[in-house]
């Protein structure tokens, strides 16, 4: 279901007004509860450009794969790791600067 502008316009509204920024996190928190496939979206829409995943949630999930591809000239390629293709349906970009030495 599509919103119309004005109704996003009055949902944004409303949420803004809440009592403090844990309230309007806990309507968000309770709305992916009900539709948990939100979750990846919102992260999506937020991470990078509004807020960075916290690094114990990085340490705590890392994984393994193989670089499938690079390409030295263009800087970046991608690791291939089952798991993580499982879930978000596509290979790992890898960047030059996160190869190290």
């Amino acid at each position: 279901q599509h919103f119309d502008p004005s109704e996003l316009s009055s949902l944004l509204a409303r949420l803004v007004a809440l009592q403090g920024v844990s309230d309007a996190a806990q309507v968000v928190a309770t709305a992916i509860a009900q539709e948990p496939g939100l979750a990846q979206a919102v992260a999506n829409t937020l991470i990078p450009t509004w807020a960075y995943a916290p690094a114990a949630v990085v340490q705590q999930h890392r994984h393994t794969g193989r670089i499938k591809s690079f390409n030295i000239i263009a800087g970046y390629g991608f690791i291939d790791c089952r798991e993580l293709c499982r879930r978000f349906q596509s290979d790992i970009f890898l960047e030059r600067a996160q190869l190290g030495e």
